[in-house]
């Protein structure tokens, strides 16, 4: 997976649920083997990684003016609900990370919730 320039942005084809104490290697790895098993061109695929749209650290702080906290959950639910697919990443099947991890599990939840895949 490669990482693009701005005039190559377009909107997310895939959400992808993890966990800040993963490696970029693991992250780009993960992907990377997930593309692949699902047939799909890495040029093809867009990920969304909430933390770029949905700081929890700045909106939770309260030193910080940040816009989209009162109503978080209808814009990430929104958001969400435009992505094609839906990605957990773990870094190890025995006690990963990701389920250490509050937001990560919301984040699972409401993808179930809604019935994504």
């Amino acid at each position: 997976l490669h990482l693009q320039d701005k005039q190559s942005a377009k909107p997310a084809t895939t959400f992808c649920s993890w966990t800040w104490k993963y490696t970029l290697e693991i992250v780009r790895s993960a992907l990377a083997a997930w593309a692949k098993e699902s047939n799909l061109q890495e040029y093809d695929v867009s990920i969304w990684l909430c933390y770029y749209c949905n700081n929890q650290h700045r909106i939770l702080n309260p030193l910080v003016k940040a816009n989209g906290a009162d109503d978080l959950g209808s814009v990430f639910e929104k958001r969400l609900q435009r992505c094609r697919h839906k990605v957990v990443l773990l870094d190890r099947v025995v006690r990963p990370a990701w389920m250490t991890r509050l937001w990560c599990i919301y984040e699972a939840y409401i993808c179930v919730l809604k019935d994504h895949d």
